[in-house]
């Protein structure tokens, strides 16, 4: 997506529909505005610290507008600025817009229209396994989940703790996997390299201990043959 403001095209990582709750669900600290006041009106957007900066600034960007260039007619009014989320959090949102905008057809349509995240804070000491029949009289409610599950097609809900948020997904397990194996494979290397080292050490000091004590038995044997000779006088008899 890239959203064009005052004639300067900025890519944009991802856009975030929002409710007036979003305040109370995520810690972001909110640098301008009223998230409640901004994500309860129609056409109204908070931003990000980078995004902001990168057009203006944190105090400047409040009350401009901004537009998509695949939807030109749609014209958001900036009304705050967010802190930016962690470079390794799981959202990465440049532009939060209020859900408000987008039509009921899109928002209350239960079937086919799965392409929204959902985020619950759940009060402490809740058990989430009680939570589930609540969910599925939601999805009779809303859904005749009966009828659709008799045609062939399952659809279910999971709430998963946002700190196992990233082993969801089967990028992030795929390169946990081989960043693990990478690794033994390198340990198993440095460990055969210590061992080799190791064994060629002791063989070249068992080499050095041979020669040092060939060398001193020769020394030996030839400092001996003198001694003897000296030592050795033949006796003679006098007629």
């Amino acid at each position: 997506m890239k959203v064009l403001s005052l004639g300067v095209g900025l890519a944009i990582s991802f856009v975030l529909l929002g409710k007036v709750c979003f305040e109370m669900t995520f810690d972001r600290p909110i640098l301008v505005g009223d998230p409640v006041r901004v994500l309860s009106e129609r056409g109204k957007v908070m931003v990000s610290r980078s995004f902001a900066e990168k057009i203006c600034s944190v105090e400047e960007i409040v009350g401009r507008t901004i537009t998509n260039e695949e939807m030109p007619q749609l014209v958001m009014t900036v009304g705050g600025v967010f802190e930016d989320f962690p470079e390794n959090a799981s959202m990465k949102t440049d532009i939060l817009l209020s859900i408000e905008t987008y039509s009921t057809g899109s928002t209350q349509n239960w079937l086919g229209n799965d392409r929204y995240m959902g985020f619950v804070k759940l009060s402490e000491g809740i058990d989430v396994e009680r939570l589930y029949p609540a969910i599925r009289h939601m999805q009779e409610k809303h859904q005749n989940i009966e009828e659709v599950e008799a045609s062939g097609t399952r659809i279910s809900y999971r709430l998963v703790p946002i700190s196992r948020a990233h082993w969801n997904y089967t990028s992030a397990r795929n390169t946990v996997m081989i960043l693990s194996f990478v690794t033994f494979l390198l340990l198993g290397i440095s460990i055969l390299n210590y061992v080799l080292l190791a064994v060629s050490a002791i063989v070249r000091r068992s080499k050095e201990t041979a020669v040092v004590r060939g060398d001193v038995v020769e020394q030996t044997d030839k400092g001996a043959q003198p001694r003897n000779h000296e030592h050795h006088h033949p006796h003679r008899l006098a007629l």
